[in-house]
């Protein structure tokens, strides 16, 4: 009893010598004013967020009232936001059912949006700090590579593995591009090749009939004929030889058009097929991130093979391991007893060898 009794009493002074004390500091009686006005609007809301149940009990000190007061500020700025949207739905409802020139308005995107847009915060916040990033790098990578948002029923690994094999065909689409690229290059190589040759004919044509026509040992020769007996006999017609140049000539420009579109089709599709190999190396280089900026396809190629040749090295040194474990099959586990297995059998084989010996002796003989 005493002790409780020295306890309200030293309460009371306590109390008594506060109240003392503020009266004689005006601004500490204001800041008591302000701490005390602070601490009802916050019980305030409290209330109002625990009703019909009771407030809990806090320990009132500044600290408390700084946590309790950041989250009253953040519960009205979300009850206004959210206000402000439901005011908004509302409005747009209104719109809608009085505009009749709106009746195909897709008004569930707005609504779908904001679940898409709530859900993916609750998504962040529920991800520790470690894993936003690589949640950011995935949907990166789904809008580079075009894929297609899941439905709402399909399990996640499933579209993690189909994100993962978009991913690894970067790498075959690329090489696929490079060789046709390097395939089309040849070809209008070879197209430039073929038409410098037809048109150096072409020029050269003219000439070569001109001494043909004049060369008497020539089939084109046009000079005079040889007189004959034969009443019948004519000399060789000029317009025949002009026709068959003619139509030389005629073909040689037909096939030198066609080599030309040709040529200028090819420089189109090559000129396509490098633009899809930059974008595709650009993707892959937003993919990879900042460390692997000037990665190309040639590069993923040799990463590739280099693996590969790792996996058959050590697929074969496995197998030798799984040969020579073969070899120690039927021991015994303790080594003391497989090495005297290990000498009766080299007995036994010593054995054998005498008798063999022995029975070539006996032939022998």
């Amino acid at each position: 009893m005493s002790l409780l009794y020295s306890q309200d009493n030293w309460r009371e002074e306590a109390e008594d010598s506060e109240t003392a004390e503020m009266q004689a500091s005006p601004s500490k009686a204001r800041a008591a004013a302000l701490e005390a006005h602070s601490w009802s609007l916050v019980l305030s809301w409290l209330s109002d967020l625990y009703q019909p149940w009771p407030v809990p009990s806090v320990e009132r000190n500044a600290a408390t009232l700084k946590a309790l007061q950041g989250l009253m500020a953040e519960n009205v700025a979300a009850d206004q936001v959210r206000a402000l949207v439901s005011a908004a739905q509302r409005e747009e409802v209104a719109a809608h059912s009085h505009d009749p020139d709106r009746t195909n308005s897709p008004l569930g995107t707005t609504t779908q949006s904001t679940n898409a847009e709530a859900r993916l915060r609750a998504l962040k916040s529920s991800l520790p700090p470690a894993s936003r990033p690589a949640l950011d790098s995935l949907a990166g990578a789904a809008v580079l590579l075009g894929y297609p948002p899941p439905p709402p029923s399909t399990d996640s690994s499933s579209f993690a593995r189909g994100l993962h094999f978009e991913i690894l065909g970067l790498a075959r689409q690329m090489c696929e591009y490079e060789t046709q690229l390097s395939s089309i290059d040849a070809l209008i190589a070879d197209l430039d090749r073929q038409i410098a040759q037809v048109q150096h004919t072409i020029s050269a044509f003219p000439r070569t009939t001109a001494a043909n026509v004049l060369d008497p040992s020539s089939t084109l020769y046009t000079g005079p004929a040889v007189p004959s007996v034969s009443a019948s006999s004519s000399p060789p017609s000029p317009a025949m030889t002009t026709t068959t140049t003619d139509e030389d000539s005629l073909t040689l420009h037909a096939q030198t058009l066609q080599h030309q579109r040709e040529t200028k089709q090819l420089a189109l599709k090559c000129a396509e097929y490098r633009d899809r190999i930059g974008a595709l190396e650009r993707r892959a280089a937003a993919r990879t991130g900042t460390g692997s900026r000037g990665t190309t396809a040639a590069e993923l190629a040799a990463k590739l093979a280099a693996k590969q040749d790792a996996i058959r090295r050590k697929t074969a040194k496995i197998d030798l391991l799984e040969a020579k474990v073969r070899s120690f099959h039927g021991l015994p586990p303790d080594l003391h007893a497989s090495r005297a297995e290990v000498h009766r059998a080299q007995a036994e084989l010593d054995r054998l060898g005498r008798k063999r010996d022995a029975l070539f002796e006996r032939m022998g003989a």
